[in-house]
């Protein structure tokens, strides 16, 4: 694999306890803890009754903790608070940023967690592998069915290791990002001037602009439309380069027609039903979807053009001439303009 293997160390605490009282009103999923004394983060998984509180530590436990230890551990948290809780499990693991070099070695295939490893930051470790999975089947599909030679599978590891590789960066830049929050709270390794620190800036005028700055940097962890559903592979008929990450580019989802996009959504109508442009594509196979004047010269291609476009998706969203069409994957993407 490569990349860093040793970013850091948690503790993982799985648990159920009514911790509604604590929460209130801020209903949310993620709940950074940042005393001095006890850090970490709390997820919630399901209601706001199953946790998980993440510690960070030092060293991975060699001995799993008693369950009243653990129960010990959580309630310093949330001190000065005695909450009765139920351990569920325990474990432990090291957050990296790798990848694998090839996602694919003879009749072996990676995909998800074993092709790439992600910091939890932003959560793309599962879309990731979601559509690793995404990729590849349709052309195992292809190869089994005699419509492609197995050297089409080349191009999974060609087209989704760079968007591993992007989420990679993305996901290891919003935990850099988290530092600065800490930072301007003044978090120190020594907890005593922690919590002097951390006194000190939450009265200070400045040291919450600060502060507040730090807060409304995470926006990229929190809203990434356009990292998550806007990539785009690199094919032979691709026209332009991928743009480099940023804000924009990882926060604003832009519908385009470059080979090599997903095809964008948009409401058609069909016998009178409303569907979406992603219905036209059939799951095994390739379709061109027309404009009202496209031609081909080609009497084996058949265009997809039963349906009716109120909004002028074709045109509008799609970008598209009414003598054009679009030749479609299996897997929803671009494959290129005719």
């Amino acid at each position: 694999m490569d990349g860093p293997d040793n970013l850091q160390k948690f503790a993982m605490f799985h648990f159920r306890a009514d911790l509604s009282t604590l929460v209130g009103q801020h209903l949310g999923i993620l709940y950074w803890i940042c005393d001095p004394l006890s850090g970490g983060a709390f997820v919630s998984h399901g209601g706001d009754n199953e946790w998980v509180y993440m510690q960070p530590v030092t060293e991975t436990p060699t001995e799993p903790h008693s369950d009243e230890d653990c129960r010990r551990i959580i309630n310093k948290v949330l001190a000065p608070n005695d909450i009765p809780l139920t351990m569920l499990r325990q474990s432990a693991w090291t957050m990296t940023s790798q990848l694998a070099s090839d996602y694919l070695s003879g009749r072996v295939i990676l995909a998800g967690d074993a092709a790439h490893r992600f910091p939890p930051t932003g959560g793309m470790g599962l879309n990731t592998g979601v559509a690793d999975a995404h990729n590849v089947l349709w052309k195992i599909d292809r190869i089994k069915r005699g419509l492609d030679n197995t050297s089409s599978l080349s191009t999974y590891t060609q087209e989704r290791r760079p968007i591993a590789e992007r989420n990679a960066q993305a996901s290891l830049d919003n935990a850099f990002k988290m530092f600065e929050v800490f930072m301007a709270l003044g978090v120190d390794a020594d907890p005593n001037v922690s919590a002097a620190n951390m006194e000190k800036a939450l009265q200070s005028p400045e040291s919450l602009i600060q502060l507040d700055a730090a807060i409304n940097n995470q926006a990229t962890h929190f809203d990434m439309f356009g990292l998550q559903i806007g990539y785009r592979y690199v094919t032979p008929h691709s026209t332009m380069p991928i743009p480099p990450l940023t804000d924009e580019v990882i926060r604003n989802y832009a519908p385009s027609h470059e080979p090599g996009s997903r095809l964008p959504h948009g409401w058609l109508q069909r016998d009178g039903n409303s569907i979406s442009s992603l219905d036209l594509v059939p799951l095994g196979d390739y379709v061109v979807i027309a404009g009202p004047e496209f031609a081909s010269n080609d009497p084996c291609m058949k265009a997809e053009r039963e349906f009716s476009d109120p909004t002028n998706w074709f045109g509008e969203t799609l970008g598209l001439a009414a003598h054009q069409a679009v030749l479609v994957r299996p897997d929803q993407h671009i494959e290129k303009i005719l």
